[in-house]
């Protein structure tokens, strides 16, 4: 088991894109390939494909002119380019910046355009906490953007509960679904031999990163389900796709620990996959043992695709879900145990998850707001 491997590098730069679309997208685009970069993306090619003329800033870095993105640069050089060559009618702030959420807001209201803030994680409960300017400075500027979109109903009580009932807001989960009329990108040839040789094959998806010291993504918790279950499912293969490693330390400590409890066959560590949905065909389960959460792209798209999720119950799940506490390593295992001994019925139980068009939610608020 090695650590993943580096991500791609962008590509060379095409033709310059024009400054001033009618709609700009700040946020990350992949690579790296997390929840928030790549809804940016499947949202940008979906509104591309209805004509709609838009922008994306990347703040992860790289552009992409081909594909309408451009590297944000830092704060204050992104500001710069807003107020100076901005969108013409709308910018959509994907981040989770309370500070950059306060900006676009001022954005918005300088120069008569509208804004719209995303929330699609646990960024705002620390603003809801805090006491003195921070709390009174997002209170103040959400109240000013014409849209506020969150990932599920506890967000949307949040920033109500915050900004007052009178507040454009509304829960659309990110989640968009993967691009079907193209054939799947290969796996890699030692990944594909991997899954060929391992059954049942599970996938956690996620950052090495802790936060407060405990796993945010429930790395830790996954290493240990495997440990529990290999005397179940001795076939049992579980890959690592990680988006990115926030803290290598702690990615060292767990690879160690795996190696001294002999579970190096059974898993199967990658990272900087040009695109992660093939991925999710070839598992039996996906599992999202997080510690908190938005609404999750990868349970959403996993569910899509007819695969069973195993996720915590940290954040409102989908039914089709199985759901275990949140932290809670026995139930976790037995969670994952369930889905995976009657994996027809636990496919079945996808067809239940309901995948509504996000897109077309986001594009129609658009439209109220004057694209």
């Amino acid at each position: 088991m090695t650590p993943p491997a580096a991500e791609p590098s962008a590509p060379a730069p095409g033709p310059a894109v024009r400054r001033r679309p009618a709609l700009g997208i700040v946020g990350p685009y992949p690579p790296p390939y997390g929840g928030v970069s790549v809804g940016i993306q499947r949202l940008a090619r979906y509104l591309e494909a209805r004509g709609v003329d838009l922008l994306v800033y990347n703040e992860a870095g790289p552009s992409f002119p081909e594909r309408r993105v451009v590297g944000a640069g830092g704060p204050r050089r992104l500001l710069w380019r807003l107020f100076t060559a901005g969108p013409r009618r709308i910018l959509h702030y994907q981040s989770p910046d309370w500070r950059m959420r306060c900006l676009v807001a001022l954005w918005g209201l300088l120069t008569g355009r509208r804004s719209v803030i995303s929330i699609q994680g646990e960024s705002l409960a620390p603003t809801v906490r805090a006491a003195g300017p921070r709390r009174a400075l997002v209170r103040f500027f959400l109240r000013r953007t014409s849209a506020v979109i969150t990932a599920n109903p506890e967000i949307e009580a949040q920033v109500r509960a915050l900004v007052g009932p009178r507040a454009r807001v509304r829960t659309i989960p990110a989640f968009l679904p993967p691009p079907l009329d193209a054939p799947d990108p290969p796996l890699p040839a030692d990944l594909e031999r991997f899954l060929g040789q391992r059954s049942p094959r599970l996938l956690w998806v996620g950052w090495a990163l802790l936060r407060e010291g405990r796993d945010l993504y429930g790395l830790d918790l996954t290493l240990d389900l495997v440990e529990r279950l290999r005397g179940r499912f001795p076939g049992l293969g579980c890959v690592l796709c990680f988006s990115g490693i926030r803290d290598a330390q702690h990615w060292e400590r767990l690879l160690e620990g795996a190696e001294r409890r002999g579970l190096r066959d059974a898993l199967f560590t990658v990272g900087g996959l040009p695109e992660i949905h093939p991925l999710f065909r070839r598992v039996d389960a996906c599992l999202r043992p997080t510690l908190s959460d938005g609404d999750s792209v990868a349970v959403r798209e996993a569910l899509a695709l007819g695969t069973p999720v195993v996720a915590s119950d940290a954040a409102p799940r989908p039914p089709a879900c199985f759901t275990f506490r949140s932290g809670d390593a026995a139930d976790f295992a037995r969670a994952t145990a369930q889905a995976l001994e009657d994996l027809p019925a636990a496919r079945a139980r996808t067809k239940e998850a309901t995948m509504e068009d996000n897109g077309a939610k986001i594009l129609a608020l658009y439209r109220e707001l004057g694209l």
